[in-house]
């Protein structure tokens, strides 16, 4: 079950075995800076449709709970807001491997809250705001 954060004050958690929140922060895109990365990396666009067993594979390394199966995410490409320019990998130069992967549904990010990586730090940093919490459960 997936809820949001005013449902989840109200419910006894009782009897999950898994209690996760997720941030959802966004984006105003108003004042949009030109990005500059380190000249160790590059950009280079995903073809989510072709890369999803690539794409799995990272989220998997990134998360400790979160291992999509590459099927999962060949299933997000099939959603009505899925644009795959909006699906980028942030490539080490000296390496030639994916340092980082950035997916967006138009301007919105999200990820787990307690994730050891912080990302919702670096979301932040950039720009995004907000303050939505949405719970994952699942029974025992």
């Amino acid at each position: 079950m997936i809820i949001y954060k005013d449902y989840y004050e109200q419910l006894n958690s009782e009897g999950y075995s898994l209690v996760k929140p997720y941030f959802r922060i966004k984006y105003d895109n108003k004042n949009v800076l030109p990005y500059s990365l380190s000249e160790d990396f590059y950009i280079r666009q995903s073809n989510a449709r072709e890369d999803f067993s690539e794409i799995s594979d990272f989220i998997g390394r990134c998360y400790k709970d979160l291992h999509p199966s590459p099927e999962t995410v060949k299933g997000w490409t099939i959603h009505r807001v899925f644009e795959n320019n909006l699906w980028i990998w942030i490539m080490d130069k000296h390496k030639n491997i994916p340092a980082a992967l950035g997916i967006a549904e138009f301007t919105t990010v999200s990820g787990e809250v307690d994730n050891d990586t912080n990302p919702e730090r670096l979301y932040r940093s950039c720009g995004f705001y907000g303050d939505d919490v949405w719970w994952l459960l699942r029974k025992s």
